[in-house]
């Protein structure tokens, strides 16, 4: 902890005058007594309100002292005259004492942000002159003696002598440096310290023997003026009282001047040490008393010559920050040097060190027996012992000079062996024993290429003999450059070759020849191999693999440098396991690959590589929270009985933080993880939809950078509950200011009596009333739903609401790792493939180079950015990112491409990217261009699940964002968009083609959100072929931009389609050019900074020219500028407006050719072309292949908009979305079911996936409801599987709500259960005879087997086993059955066979995944198995049918979720000819389609596509019925071509059945049902057409004379109501079915014509002539009548029967109709329709005339509506007109 700190003085006075005056208290009065005191550390210390200064506080009454604590801080001691006092919320009260009081106040650090540099030095001083050679200077981690460990565990210490140090607990665990080696020499240490907070520096000293021998420690903080950032500085030495090691003397000659307080007994009071302005230079010298390491549970006076000392708490604030030197004074006494004798007879040794100079060239000393050499005091040496020759090493003792021999174990049995003398003390004896050895000559022949063999350091390349020691000899071969191994013999056999390039060989125990035989080798380069359990020192193959990437790279480097590494990919294979990373693995320039040689590092196939960063706690440790203290403060009681601790310090974790003052980005205490899934801080209010904030109330305060005072809504008193140690580490977080951006801020009091506020800093933003919201997070109290955890900093105990019920079978980690874990800096040609990273606390992927790609690649658990790049030719594909606290992908180009607009050729592709911006909520983002990109593709992602925005571009050009699938996103801010930029002018060339951007926002956003939002003068995207469906406020939003260029989009359920906000042109200019001076107006300047710079450019003006960006070089031009700014000197504000309103640029965002339903469009600031606009309803759902899935237009729909926007081009969604999986199939919940165990709930449920993935954390959501047909509410605060039940429930309605979610962060549908009356629930027995009942069904329906769809006969018995051993209907039953399901599902094989045989059954069961299987032109049939009543996957069998006997392609296509009636299993024959088909017809039959004998409906049509098969297939027999196919659009009976213009024949139904085609129209022996139902109409005497069956209803029964009201029942109260039923009366039309008419449905042109033929009793003899009228069509002679008549005249030779007709055609064939049969029309009234124009110019006539005859009406008293189609109940209301004339 630290007590003493020197800080700026500039920023204590600032903090103190902030203070005083935030608070304005007035001056004390001069009586009373005197408080007096010392502050150590940054903070500030007020009495009765008045700041410390320093100076004597005159003081009346009690003194209540106040605590603010700098940055990070927080009252570690408070004492006053000696007596401690206790800190409450940052307050003591101190009762007067009848004297003046002095006082202490210790701050220190809660958290560290540490990012310690590596340790340089030692250098060697000598009277203050630096006097280092060479040999000792400049080097890292182990030079001169001085080594450095990260943590103890690492300084070759044990865990057991670790704990018998009696060092603090928290003291073991915190980031700290280790020192071992000898710095009592005058070396120095030198630390260059980082962000570093609080490292614990252990100093590990070789001491002299003696209580009063104690080296003297010096410690220099150089520019002791700290940079700005700085928040002081200070150091705290041997601080615990416990220890008995008080500083007993100080010596402040060495101080330079600087003061330091001693209590006048020449010691340092309270063990600190204080430096005050020490011009430049902060030093303190300080005695220590050292203890040795004696076992035992505290330190004792030294016997020995081995010491410990501890220097606690250096707290630097900021980056960069400034050395840190400690230096060790000689001792008090001389010490000796030691010595190492030889005894090691004929034998050679040799001394060495890294760390000592022993005087020779080499940096060795050779030693014969008997001779002696000085070694330095306590250093550690490495001793090399050689064998005499012919002989091998028997036996290697150490004898310490009057001590205990010590056996040495290394190399024995070998001529040589190395080993490590630690801490050489005094003079010792080496002696060695030999025995004569097994020698073998090997005689080594290399022939047809270049190889290498090594042995016993030698290297041989060409044909030797070779002296081999021992049976266990092992030669390391290697191969050539261009050549590798063909074979290898040894002794006449074969030698297996594991690696064709080098390996090993071993067992040479034998003189025998070995015989190396090369070839070229293929192009493929090298391949080395690391795993968990492999070895720094194997030769890295297949079976020695390295321990550690840095291992591989060093050899790669060796063969580089060598020349050795031929044309081909250099690959470094990971072995699957968890790689624990704790420093990053960095590649710089000379680690680059080649285009044609990269270097990939890659996971085994077949295996996954993970680089963690974090510790895996042992679950097992986890226990239930017994200590009432700590469950009385947990709020919610329920939430007491799941409330589970684990030790942190006990499982050895560190790096406990704080929280900072304020922040964007919160670091956490610690992240905590349970089966893959993030848990949160607790914190209140929960995060439920409608209730995730507290609106602030009143804000106290005028400056953002003071702290401030916030009123909040709190009408329960819920803080008032909070116990007091809550407020220690509490922070609020939210949009204080606005929601789009989201701050935290800490606590530094509650007042809950007035629901107020007081944050311990200011913030980015000041608060607001208007828009301001937030929550609290991070404390104990509010643990009250799963997922939610505490970390007590002090006592380091993580409480938390387990999210599993196996909590000790669950992986629980916590993140650890504080750098990158990959570090690629300057290297080129790099792939990461295949690997993944995890836990670690900040961005795990870092990299500053070219030509780098992320293949395949998952990052997860982060604690800042997933992967930060920065550079040119990176690709990012294949990757599975998630779980990030901030960017996915944060990215950066070249600064100097931007001037030159060449391509970064950088690329984002296929990537599935969601749960983002965990932390940083509203400033991170999915993908992230944060700087100078250009030309960046960012292709086929699937991005969701972002609390922000999910792409943001920044001083971005030319970017194609294409292809891509956004949703979820936004779901923490508004006032902003799914794919933002702005607040730049330069931003040209952007591309937004063919994305799917849907379900947007929130519910609580009050600024909007967009699909595209170009915000503040940004320039406009070429936008097109987008989907926006759902997108919140607007599709597309521009605040002030220009040149967007939007065509060919669909803008569907979307408040608004589009909104080009603009402000007054003059205003816009201004905005540009940075001279908007309005003082009222918030909007800063838009960058023209930039705009300066490129629109100069010439590179720009020639790329931008031709384009739509063009107007950018002169609206906003360096001349336009110059003039600007020339009279914005001159300060007349109206001069400046005129001229900015003459030059003013002009509207050039266009929009056109677009599709909005449901989505008004705003077209006030942009040029307009033709758009198609509906409202949203069931007719315009039905334009679409799938409204809410396939936005792709039918051919109606498409034919329907091409009336209005005849250029519309298809929008379809292939192609949108990832091109291959990524991160493997989501989850499923299966069977959930609400059961009532008499106390509680239950919410169960089958847990399944597909890739066998583990449960992560679900979401669990209850709802209520007073009925069971009624609204129901979520239950607030419930989000177990359990509920508990209470008298509220009773007679309610309860069901749950489940999202499941795998450990790989993929959440599957969510599923609710079926509602229950809570008293009524199903019981755990009945729940666990359902269960057992669905294990029956899978074992008795499932075949065991090997091929798809069975399962193995292992996995058939452990479920019947655990069936079997049901007993009782227990919770714990219940739960294993589920587990015993779920893992047969997973066993059941679903790997599609490549080749399915004619007659091969397939089983389909409801928890597959899709499924699409591909048979062959041989296969004539294959049957699938369906399960009824159950929830299909969806299904694709791509087959063949002949047809006219020619095999033609076809396809059945089962859509996801499809569910069949009834129970059991259905049968589906594909593809084959049925049996005998029910209705037999005269005529060739082409196939059938047996789906099913059993009358199946299905809950979505099932679709059947036959390649070429519609002007071949003209009818078809499907359950008796005759249906004709070809020239007919029946969709009713689900039969169509599969697009306008298509040869392809769709059958689409959701009635199963027998379906027989046809290749002509026949009469059936059996009659269908469609026959003639009506009787023609008989009107004037006039002859019958001889047209049967009816036109516009299908499969009609009604006679003329019947009443046909009695059947419409969807005709009540329309319009047209007695209209229809007169024309059905008269038999001129029918219902579509027996009780429906579909007034609203349009008609074709083809349906008109016959109707008008039918109602004049038409008949023609000859064919009309029209091209696309078949004759044998069912209209044929209807429109030959109507031809023949002059009703219809066609389109240049065609008649478009298909084609629906619009009301002007209709209005055309009436008036002819009517003057067929005699009429006069009028004319004249045509004029009063406002759309009078929009009448194309053949129909003008004509609708006047039947307007004026009121043969047709307006859509409006003043709108014609000339384009619209017509309906069926407009056409039946004219033909009654036409009839009645």
């Amino acid at each position: 902890m630290v007590k003493g700190m020197c800080v700026r003085r500039g920023f204590a006075l600032g903090l103190v005058l902030a203070i005083l005056f935030a608070f304005s208290i007035p001056a004390l009065a001069d009586n009373g007594y005197d408080i007096t005191g010392t502050v150590y550390g940054n903070g500030t210390v007020l009495v009765n309100g008045t700041a410390f200064a320093g100076t004597a506080l005159d003081v009346t009454g009690e003194a209540v002292f106040t605590f603010v604590p700098g940055a990070a801080n927080t009252v570690k001691e408070f004492s006053v005259n000696g007596t401690s006092y206790p800190v409450t919320n940052n307050q003591a009260t101190v009762p007067a004492a009848g004297g003046d009081m002095e006082f202490e106040a210790v701050f220190s650090a809660e958290y560290a942000d540490t990012d310690v540099t590596r340790m340089v030095g030692p250098w060697l001083i000598e009277n203050g002159v630096d006097t280092s050679d060479g040999s000792n200077m400049r080097v890292t981690d182990s030079q001169n003696g001085v080594t450095i460990y990260r943590n103890l565990a690492k300084a070759n210490l044990s865990g057991d002598a670790v704990d018998a140090k009696g060092y603090r607990s928290n003291d073991l665990n915190a980031e700290r440096l280790h020192v071992k080696g000898d710095i009592s020499r005058g070396a120095f240490v030198k630390a260059g310290l980082g962000r570093t907070y609080r490292p614990y520096l252990y100093v590990y000293f070789e001491g002299e023997e003696g209580t009063e021998k104690w080296p003297k420690l010096y410690y220099e903080l150089k520019n002791g003026k700290l940079p700005d950032g700085y928040q002081g500085n200070g150091v705290l030495l041997n601080s615990e009282s416990n220890w008995n090691t008080p500083m007993t003397t100080l010596d402040p000659g060495e101080a330079q001047g600087c003061t330091t307080k001693t209590d006048g007994k020449d010691r340092v009071v309270a063990n600190t040490v204080t430096a005050l302005d020490c011009g430049g230079v902060i030093k303190v010298d300080a005695l220590y008393r050292w203890y040795k390491d004696n076992g035992s549970d505290a330190f004792e006076p030294m016997t020995n010559k081995k010491a410990y000392a501890v220097m606690d708490y250096f707290q630097l604030v900021g980056g960069g920050g400034p050395d840190l030197y400690i230096k060790g004074a000689s001792f008090l006494e001389t010490v000796p040097y030691h010595g190492v004798k030889a005894a090691i007879g004929e034998g050679e040794i040799a001394l060495s060190s890294d760390s000592l100079n022993f005087g020779t060239d080499n940096g060795q000393i050779l030693l014969k027996d008997g001779s002696v050499a000085a070694v330095e005091h306590y250093q550690d040496a490495t001793v090399t012992l050689r064998a005499p020759e012919d002989h091998l090493i028997r036996s290697v003792t150490w004898t310490p000079e009057g001590g205990t021999p010590v056996a040495i174990e290394e190399g024995l049995g070998k001529s040589v062996c190395e080993f490590t003398l630690e801490s050489v003390d005094g003079v010792g004896t080496i002696s060695a024993q030999y025995d004569a050895g097994e020698f073998y000559d090997i005689t080594l022949s290399i022939t047809g290429g270049a190889a290498a063999v090594t042995y016993g350091g030698a290297t041989y390349t060409e044909n030797a003999v070779i002296k081999t020691v021992g049976a266990d000899a092992a030669l390391v071969i290697e191969a050539g450059k261009g050549y590798e191994f063909a074979s290898i013999t040894y002794d006449g056999s074969p030698v297996a070759i594991t690696n064709s390039k080098a390996m090993s060989i071993t067992a040479l125990n034998k003189a025998a020849a070995l015989t190396i035989v090369m070839k070229e080798a293929t192009i493929g380069g090298r391949a080395f191999y690391v795993a968990p359990d492999g070895s720094d020192s194997a030769a890295g193959t297949l079976d020695a693999p390295f321990a550690t990437p840095e291992a591989a790279m060093a050899e790669i480097r060796r063969l580089k440098a060598a020349d050795l590494l031929e044309p081909g990919p250099v690959y470094v294979y990971f072995r699957g396991g968890s790689y624990d990373r704790w420093m990053p693995f960095t590649l710089t320039a000379e680690d680059s690959g080649t285009e044609e040689s990269p270097i990939v590092f890659a996971s085994y196939p077949g295996e996954k590589a993970l680089f963690n960063g974090g510790k895996k706690l042992d679950a097992s440790k986890a226990q239930k929270v017994t200590d009432q203290e700590i469950l009385d403060r947990i709020l919610d009681p329920f939430a007491r009985t799941r409330l589970m601790q684990i030790d942190l310090g006990e499982q050895g974790v560190d790096g406990f933080y704080g929280l900072a003052n304020w922040s964007y980005d919160t670091p956490y205490l610690i992240d905590f993880y349970v089966n893959g899934s993030a848990m949160n801080l607790a914190r209140w209010p929960n995060d439920e939809e409608g209730s995730a904030f507290i609106k602030i109330t009143s804000v106290e305060g005028t400056d953002a950078s003071q702290p401030f005072t916030l009123g909040f809504e709190d009408p329960a008193g819920r803080t008032a509950r909070w116990h007091a140690d809550s407020l220690k580490n509490l922070a609020i977080k939210g949009g204080l200011a606005n929601e789009y951006t989201i701050v935290s801020n800490r606590v530094a009091s509650v007042d809950s009596q007035n629901n107020k506020l007081t944050t311990v800093s200011g913030s980015a933003v000041y608060p607001t009333t208007q828009w301001g919201k937030f929550y609290f997070y991070n404390l104990l109290d509010e643990i009250d739903v799963p997922g939610e955890y505490f970390i007590d900093n002090e006592t380091k105990m993580l409480y938390f609401y387990p999210t599993t019920d196996d909590l000790e079978n669950a992986d629980l980690f916590v993140s650890q790792h504080e750098d990158a874990m990959f570090k690629i800096n300057g290297a080129a040609y790099i792939t990461l493939q295949d690997l993944a990273f995890s836990y670690s606390k900040r961005t795990p992927v870092v990299v500053d180079a070219s030509h780098v790609t992320l293949d395949g690649c998952t990052i997860s658990h982060t604690g800042v950015h997933g992967a930060a790049l920065s550079g040119t030719d990176i690709t990012v594909e294949n990757c599975h990112i998630f779980d990030i606290a901030c960017d996915g992908i944060n990215l950066s180009g070249s600064a100097t491409n931007r001037e030159t607009l060449a391509s970064d050729n950088n690329k984002i592709v296929n990537n599935r990217i969601h749960s983002v911006s965990r932390v940083s909520q509203s400033n991170s983002y999915a993908v992230q261009v944060v700087n100078s990109s250009v030309g960046l593709e960012i292709k086929n992602n699937e991005i969701y699940d972002c609390r922000g925005i999910a792409i943001r571009l920044w001083k971005a050009n030319n970017t194609l964002i294409q292809d891509n699938e956004i949703y979820n996103a936004l779901q923490y801010t508004s006032d902003n968009g799914a794919i933002y930029w702005g607040r730049d002018l330069t931003t040209l060339g952007n591309q937004v083609i063919h994305n799917y951007i849907h379900d947007l926002g929130n519910s609580y956003g009050g600024y909007g959100f967009q699909g595209v939002f170009v915000d503040d003068c940004g320039s406009g995207p070429y936008m097109a072929d987008n989907i926006l469906y759902r997108c919140g406020s607007m599709g597309y939003k521009t605040n002030c931009g220009n040149y967007g260029h939007l065509e060919n989009n669909l803008f569907i359920d979307t408040e608004k389609a589009v909104w080009f906000q603009r402000v007054p042109q003059a205003r816009y200019l201004l905005y540009g050019m940075d001279k908007w001076k309005d003082a009222s107006d918030q909007w800063g300047p838009w960058g023209y900074s930039e705009g300066k710079k490129y629109v100069q450019n010439e590179n720009w003006k020639e790329y931008y020219i031709d384009t739509q960006w063009a107007p950018f070089f002169t609206d906003f031009s360096i001349d336009l500028y110059n003039q600007i700014k020339d009279l914005d000197k001159k300060e007349d504000a109206d001069e400046l407006w005129a001229f900015a309103t003459k030059n003013a640029p002009a509207d050039t965002n266009y929009f056109g050719n677009n599709i909005m339903i449901g989505a008004p469009y705003d077209n006030s600031a942009a040029i307009t072309g033709e758009n198609y606009t509906a409202d949203l309803n069931d007719t315009s759902k039905a334009m679409f292949v799938d409204y809410g899935s396939d936005f792709a237009l039918t051919g109606e729909g498409l034919a329907k908009v091409r009336k209005s926007v005849p250029d519309f081009e298809p929008v379809t969604m292939d192609g949108i979305g990832l091109l291959t999986e990524v991160g493997g199939t989501a989850p499923a919940v299966l069977q959930p079911t609400v059961i009532n165990d008499g106390t509680n709930l239950l919410c169960a449920y089958q847990f399944s996936d597909a890739d066998g993935d583990r449960e992560g954390a679900a979401e669990i959501n209850w709802y209520v409801s007073d009925t069971e047909n009624g609204t129901y509410t979520m239950i607030s605060g419930r989000h177990d599987k359990t509920l508990p039940l209470d008298s509220s429930l009773t007679g309610k309605y309860i069901c749950c709500e489940v999202t499941p979610f795998d450990e790989n962060g993929l959440h599957g549908e969510t599923v609710r259960t079926q509602a229950v009356k809570a008293e009524e629930a199903e019981t755990v027995p009945e729940a666990v005879g359902q269960a057992v009942s669905w294990a029956e069904e899978l074992l008795n329906t499932v075949p065991t087997g090997t091929g798809f769809g069975t399962v193995s006969e292992q996995a058939y018995r452990e479920l019947k086993q655990v069936v079997d051993a049901v007993a009782e209907p227990t919770l714990e039953a219940l739960l294993e059955i589920e587990a015993a399901i779920d893992s047969f599902q997973n066993a059941v094989n679903q790997e599609v066979p490549s080749a399915v045989a004619s007659g091969t059954t397939l089983p389909i069961y409801d928890f597959m995944t899709s499924k699409t299987f591909t048979l062959d032109q041989n296969t004539t049939g294959v049957t699938l198995t369906l399960p009824r009543g159950k929830e299909l996957p969806a299904i694709t069998v791509n087959g063949f049918i002949t047809v006219d006997g020619v095999k033609q392609p076809a396809v059945l296509t089962v859509p996801a979720k499809t569910k069949l009636a009834g129970i059991g299993r259905v049968t589906m024959n594909l593809f084959g000819d049925s049996e005998t088909p029910s209705v037999s017809v005269d005529g060739e039959k082409i196939t059938s389609v047996k789906l099913t004998a059993d009358r199946e409906s299905a809950t979505k049509p099932m679709e059947l596509i036959i390649q070429n098969g519609w002007s071949k297939v003209a009818s078809c027999v499907t359950e008796g019925k005759l249906l004709s196919i070809s020239g007919s659009t029946l969709q009713s009976r689900g039969y169509a071509r599969e697009k306008a213009g298509s040869k392809d024949l769709k059958l689409t139904t959701t009635a199963l059945g027998e379906f027989v085609l046809y290749s002509t129209v026949q009469t059936p022996s059996e009659p269908p049902v469609v026959t003639p139902t009506t009787t023609p109409y008989q009107g004037g005497g006039g002859v019958s057409t001889g047209v049967s069956g009816n036109i516009l209803g299908i499969g009609a029964t009604d006679q003329p004379g019947s009443d046909p009201s009695v059947r419409f029942t969807d005709i009540v109260g329309h319009w047209a109501e007695n209209d229809i039923n007169d024309m059905a009366k008269r038999g001129i039309v029918s219902g579509v079915t027996e009780t429906t008419f579909e007034p609203e449905r349009e008609i074709t042109r083809a349906e008109f014509a016959a109707l008008v033929t039918r109602a004049l009793q038409l008949t023609a003899a000859n064919d009309a002539g029209f091209q696309d009228v078949d004759s044998g069509s069912w209209y044929a002679d209807e429109v030959a009548a109507a031809s023949a008549a002059g009703l219809i005249s066609g389109y240049d030779g065609c008649f478009r029967p298909e084609d629906t007709i619009t009301r002007e055609e209709m209005a055309v064939i009436i008036v002819k109709a009517y003057q067929f049969n005699g009429g006069e029309v009028a004319t004249g009234q045509i004029d009063r329709f406002a759309d009078k124009d929009e009448i194309s110019g053949w129909a003008l006539s004509y609708a006047d005339q039947a307007v004026s005859t009121d043969l047709i009406s307006g859509m409006t008293a003043d709108t014609f509506a000339p384009q619209e189609n017509a309906t069926r109940a407009q056409a039946a209301s004219i033909l009654k007109r036409l009839l009645d004339k």
